[in-house]
């Protein structure tokens, strides 16, 4: 079966935030406590000022709602938002032991399209 581009971008784009989702949601299951969301601006200033992190990475999702950042400390911390076009960021995970795998001096990286 051949789907056309704009049946595979949604699709896509349907199975990511499924499981960005449902990992949020199980571990914030796992500790009973909801989602942790704030408005960007206040998010960004808790992980630099309160954990020393700092952005690493950033995606941007298929349909242009939502923007997925990585931020780590020098420590080894590290955290996971995804923010939506309203600007409210919410984290997804957090964690130790950052190790860095790659190393990649290109600025900008574009996937290709998908045909």
């Amino acid at each position: 079966m051949k789907f056309s581009k704009a049946v595979w971008s949604a699709l896509t784009s349907a199975l990511i935030v499924f499981f960005v989702t449902s990992e949020a949601w199980s571990q914030s299951s796992e500790k009973n406590s909801p989602l942790v969301c704030a408005p960007r601006d206040a998010a960004i200033a808790e992980l630099s000022g309160h954990f020393n992190e700092q952005v690493i990475g950033r995606g941007l999702s298929t349909n242009g709602q939502a923007m997925l950042e990585i931020y780590k400390s020098n420590g080894g911390s590290w955290t996971v938002i995804v923010t939506d076009a309203k600007g409210v960021s919410c984290v997804l995970a957090n964690g130790q032991v950052w190790i860095v795998t790659q190393t990649n001096n290109d600025k900008y990286v574009f996937a290709k399209s998908r045909k």
